[in-house]
């Protein structure tokens, strides 16, 4: 099982360097924007779509790559302050509800959003240009499954921590970052 879910961790590992990589672009790219705009007088007609469509890889693949390395922004002023062990059935908790939201809202509207743009591949974001646009519509659904998939190795994960199964998971190299961590006090 353990090895089922570090292949989760690879894909989201990989969402996270597409998501490093489109950010970099996105930053070139509205460079490239701003000085033929404001120095050339000759501004683009592609950056800003561009852009939108990069904006939706960093935040539906670097969700995954976030929630992986438990880096996601919280408010922890009273998780921090109960035991460790209330801490992991606290995240069991809240993993269930954001499981709940990615996988319905997310994963399946996501789906029948793509599905339902495919015909007007070609549909411009701002109607400047015609680009085409439907990878960025298929990264909604792929992103959130992603996220759910990393979710569900996070719950399993706490689960083994409750039933006292902490040690075996380090030494398979199953436990990686995420969860309650083995050697970090809360």
């Amino acid at each position: 099982m353990s090895r089922f879910f570090f292949w989760i961790d690879q894909l989201c590992r990989c969402g996270g360097v597409i998501a490093a990589l489109a950010l970099f672009v996105m930053s070139l790219t509205t460079t490239y924007e701003v000085i033929m705009r404001y120095v050339f007088n000759r501004p683009t007609t592609w950056a800003h779509e561009t852009g939108a469509s990069l904006v939706v890889v960093n935040g539906m693949l670097g969700a995954a790559y976030v929630l992986l390395h438990d880096n996601h922004v919280r408010a922890d002023l009273i998780l921090v302050r109960v035991p460790r062990q209330t801490q992991t059935w606290l995240d069991l908790a809240t993993s269930a509800v954001a499981l709940a939201f990615f996988f319905a809202l997310l994963t399946y509207f996501g789906w029948r959003m793509s599905v339902a743009a495919a015909p007007h591949n070609s549909t411009p974001v701002f109607g400047i240009t015609v680009l085409r646009y439907g990878w960025a519509y298929w990264l909604v659904p792929v992103g959130a499954l992603l996220v759910c998939l990393q979710l569900i190795s996070r719950m399993y994960r706490n689960l083994m921590w409750l039933r006292g199964k902490r040690e075996s998971m380090v030494k398979e190299g199953a436990w990686l970052e995420v969860g309650p961590p083995p050697e970090k006090a809360l």
